[in-house]
């Protein structure tokens, strides 16, 4: 999605002391206008009236809160259509009961069952597919052939938490929290996740996302 706005240019300064500074310049300089950044992740476009001494929030962009970053926090799906919205991963759970419980869900979820990468035991872990998912934030890109050597590669290595890969994109791994994660209704990508195998046994259904009951 993109969004209209008038600006001539921006640039971007940073003083290496974690300060970075947008700048811009207007088209109209006329106006006194700025921009804010708010604590949920979004964008307003202020513009100073002089009649009153406040300033006028003359756009914001139009998101669901499932664009808002880690709306629902880590190994969690949010879900515009859903009720409540966030749902924890199949094999996860709240991580704080109360604050899911009171529609704050930013804690995310906990895995329920321990991995059992590098066991010797024929109980290897399992990756369960999520259709049609915006995927995590934080990829690492790898260059392989198709979605059966991404997976192998995945299997491989203990740290690899989830996969997905996408032609034209090609092989996308995560190894860290998987955040930021929203399920759509349209055509997207499908996102393996690393699960203990216990939490797929016996399992012959369409793999889905759990929600909080």
């Amino acid at each position: 999605m993109y969004y209209s706005v008038l600006i001539q240019s921006f640039s971007l300064e940073n003083d290496n002391k974690g300060w970075p500074t947008l700048a811009y310049s207007s088209s109209n300089h006329d106006l006194v206008e700025r921009y804010v950044l708010t604590y949920d992740g979004l964008v307003l476009y202020n513009v100073w009236n002089e009649n009153i001494s406040e300033w006028d929030i003359v756009w914001r962009p139009v998101e669901s809160e499932c664009d808002v970053y880690g709306k629902c926090g880590p190994f969690a799906s949010c879900n515009p259509g859903g009720s409540p919205i966030c749902s924890c991963l199949r094999g996860f759970k709240p991580t704080n009961n109360e604050e899911w419980g009171n529609g704050n869900w930013t804690s995310g979820c906990s895995r329920r069952t321990p991995l059992q990468c590098g066991s010797r035991t024929e109980n290897q872990d399992k990756f369960l597919k999520l259709q049609n998912m915006k995927v995590p934030d934080h990829a690492e890109w790898l260059t392989l052939n198709d979605e059966g050597d991404c997976q192998r590669w995945c299997q491989a290595q203990c740290s690899c938490l989830a996969f997905a890969y996408y032609l034209g994109i090609g092989c996308m791994t995560w190894n860290r929290t998987l955040i930021d994660i929203q399920e759509f209704n349209t055509t997207a990508v499908d996102l393996f996740i690393r699960l203990a195998h216990s939490e797929l046994a016996g399992d012959h259904q369409k793999p889905s996302l759990s929600s909080l009951k």
